[in-house]
C-alpha cells in the first residue's frame, strides 16, 4: 500500500539552492566522476561520464537553476528525463526523506529557474524547492519535456 501522506524525495544542493527530487525520479546517485567534454554542447553540459559502463550525459545543475560554483560537484544524481538518462551534478546530497504533504506548499518562480521547473516548496528542517526534472532538462534536451 502506497502513503499517501508523505512523500519521499532526494535532497540536494546547487550553490545556494537547496532542492529535493521525488525519490521514483531518481535512479542512482554516484560520486562525481571524470568527464569528456561534449565540443559543441551547450554550456550547462560539463560532458560525458562513464557511470558502472554506462556513459550518462552529465550537467551541472548550478548553471541551469541560476547558481554560482562555489567549487567543483560532489555528486552526480541520475535521472530519466525523456527516455534518456541524465546525470546532475551537485554540491551536496542530503538524504532522502520522508515528507509529510501537508509540509509542501504552492510555489511561485524563483530567480534564475525557469518557469515550470519548481513543483512546490517543502521544507524538513530548512526549506528547499521540490524540482520537476523534465522541466528542468527540458531546454538541453527538448524530447525530455514533451509528453
Amino acid at each position: 500500500m502506497t502513503d499517501v501522506t508523505a512523500l519521499r524525495v532526494l535532497r540536494c544542493r546547487s550553490g545556494g539552492l537547496e532542492w529535493a527530487l521525488a525519490d521514483g525520479a531518481v535512479r542512482e546517485v554516484a560520486a562525481m566522476v571524470p568527464l569528456a567534454r561534449l565540443p559543441g554542447a551547450a554550456a550547462a553540459v560539463m560532458g560525458l561520464g562513464n557511470l558502472r559502463g554506462t556513459m550518462v550525459t552529465v550537467v551541472d545543475t548550478r548553471r541551469l537553476l541560476g547558481q554560482a560554483a562555489d567549487g567543483p560537484p560532489v555528486a552526480v544524481v541520475v535521472v530519466e528525463a525523456g527516455g534518456r538518462r541524465v546525470g546532475l551534478a551537485v554540491d551536496e546530497v542530503d538524504d532522502l526523506h520522508h515528507v509529510p504533504m501537508d509540509a509542501f506548499e504552492l510555489a511561485e518562480g524563483a530567480p534564475g529557474i525557469p518557469d515550470g521547473v519548481i513543483i512546490s516548496r517543502g521544507r524538513i528542517d530548512r526549506p528547499f524547492l521540490l524540482m520537476d526534472p523534465e522541466a528542468l532538462l527540458a531546454p538541453l534536451f527538448p524530447a525530455a519535456g514533451q509528453a
